[in-house]
């Protein structure tokens, strides 16, 4: 690691002495406010898992982990670990961007800063690869068949997304792969009637291991991980009794809709057009722009000053699809142990005013619990108020509803 070299000490120097000032003197949080909000009027519990926090963070709390990586980095340069090192020299560098701090506040930091900014990039790196690391090149050749851009070799931080899957949430992943039998015969079928690749079945892997009724604290909801405004523009029905985010079916119709659009928005790169989903076409436009044009995401994330106003979040978006795509595609190769959910065969059939489902289990002969589970999009378990409404029942049973 050249570029870190002589600098370990005045870093460390630094973040204590900055670390420390901006603790007594009670640092603002960084980007907007978290905004309270409430439905305009109470609703059922809807009982789903809620996915981590996405809150802002004090700029203490940002430099405080960008010394604890910087502090990992030079342990795993000393046990000669150049990939982990570099791993974690990244991890500090988007840490202290994220902070948005102009370098004039490091004084004594700012020439290292500026330094490591200009220098260090994964397409720029200061080390040499570890042969040994020949997993790449094979990792690289179960993704040949797919339209998505498998660089190669595989950018490192595809390779630390692999890592992440196996060594951080292994149980978690296997569930969600599990799951995603239930519903991927569906999800590959619709995504090969719009002609868009197949690998895409996997986004819904990134984005809620395929959790149907789950919801961000940043308010996005379902398996797509839609935000209510651009659920509505998809042809997703969002109000007080209905959201169809929850409609796994209807919200992958909406998903292929929107990465449809992208794709052509950003002229078939698809790179561009997954990274859109999650950080949204305007803001990607404005980053492109201020790169002058660049549209090669790999440079687009690692180059200023477009590097700078991506969030962390965004830059592991792409890389993880295709670390997913990967790992999904040959679960026992990364011992991930998968045991698949069977798949429901489901029809729909119109119900005529509001009913319970309760009630329409009941009169239908249905199993306790059928209906609501196959309808998690009703949140007050009943059909709507309105003239008629269209709902999940088991194959067979749409007559006797």
């Amino acid at each position: 690691m050249r570029f870190c070299l002589g600098l370990n000490r005045r870093l460390m120097t630094g973040f204590a002495v900055l670390v420390s000032v901006l603790v007594v003197a009670g640092c603002a949080t960084t980007g907007s406010e978290k905004v309270a909000e409430f439905e305009p009027m109470p609703v059922a519990d809807l009982s789903e898992p809620v996915l981590e926090p996405i809150e802002a963070r004090s700029i203490t709390e940002l430099l405080r982990d960008a010394q604890s990586a910087l502090s990992a980095a030079n342990a795993a340069h000393e046990r000669g670990e150049p990939e982990e090192a570099m791993h974690h020299y990244t991890l500090m560098l988007e840490l202290l961007l994220d902070s948005e701090l102009d370098p004039t506040v490091f004084y004594s930091l700012r020439a290292e800063y500026d330094r490591i900014l200009d220098t260090t990039t994964l397409h720029a790196r200061a080390y040499e690869r570890d042969p040994s690391l020949t997993w790449s090149e094979e990792a690289t050749i179960l993704a040949v068949r797919s339209d998505l851009e498998y660089p190669f070799p595989l950018p490192d931080r595809v390779l630390i997304e692999i890592r992440e899957i196996v060594e951080k949430y292994p149980d978690a992943f296997s569930a969600g792969l599990s799951r995603s039998a239930k519903y991927l015969p569906y999800v590959r079928a619709e995504l090969e009637k719009a002609g868009l690749p197949d690998d895409l079945v996997w986004l819904a892997m990134v984005e809620s291991l395929y959790t149907p009724k789950i919801k961000s604290r940043a308010g996005a909801g379902g398996m797509w991980q839609f935000m209510k405004s651009t659920g509505r523009h998809y042809g997703l029905r969002v109000d007080a009794t209905v959201d169809e985010r929850y409609d796994w079916q209807k919200s992958t119709q909406a998903a292929i809709r929107y990465l449809s659009e992208l794709h052509d928005m950003f002229d078939g790169s698809w790179p561009l057009a997954i990274s859109a989903y999650n950080m949204g076409e305007a803001g990607l436009e404005r980053a492109i722009s201020m790169n002058r044009g660049e549209r090669n995401l790999w440079r687009l994330i690692e180059t200023p000053p477009a590097a700078n106003r991506i969030r962390r979040e965004t830059k592991k978006f792409y890389p993880k699809l295709l670390a997913t795509a990967i790992v999904a595609k040959d679960p026992e190769r990364y011992g991930i142990k998968v045991t698949p959910l069977p798949y429901e065969d489901t029809t729909r059939t119109v119900v005529d005013g509001t009913y319970l489902l309760t009630d329409l289990e009941k009169e239908s002969n249905l199993p306790p619990g059928t209906l609501r589970r196959l309808n998690p999009q009703l949140l007050h378990e009943m059909t709507p108020p309105d003239k008629s409404y269209e709902i999940v029942v088991p194959e067979g049973q749409q007559e006797i509803v």
